[in-house]
């Protein structure tokens, strides 16, 4: 991935040109790829690590806001959001209860933030 300044004689560029190339701008840094289709295999695997993802930024999102504070302060440490470290988590804990074989039905936690223990309930 090379670098760019002035990516085609501009501030900024994003966008694809021609289906050859990529304009693309990531973490504040313009870069320039192929162009490419992204393959997308919908493997059993992937739809419940999908699923477990959705319901665990749900669960998030109904989240006091209180909670979601807690979540920031703890993470502020650590060089990411309270989303973020609210995700890995729940994810995390989703693949060592779970698997990712097994379709995810919800998920709670319990404890102290950020020292928490989520519970994933499999899908009937």
């Amino acid at each position: 991935m090379a670098k760019v300044s002035g990516p085609f004689y501009s501030l900024d560029a994003s966008g694809t040109l021609g289906k050859a190339i990529t304009a693309c701008k990531w973490k504040g840094i313009n870069y320039v790829r192929k162009w490419f289709i992204p393959e997308n295999p919908k493997t059993e695997k992937q739809v419940n690590q999908r699923l477990a993802l959705t319901i665990a930024l749900a669960y998030f999102k109904a989240l006091t806001a209180p909670d979601k504070v807690l979540w920031e302060e703890a993470a502020a440490g650590m060089g990411m959001s309270g989303i973020n470290l609210y995700m890995k988590k729940a994810l995390d804990a989703y693949t060592v209860q779970l698997g990712t074989s097994k379709v995810p039905a919800s998920v709670s936690y319990t404890g102290t933030i950020p020292d928490v223990v989520f519970t994933w309930v499999e899908a009937v």
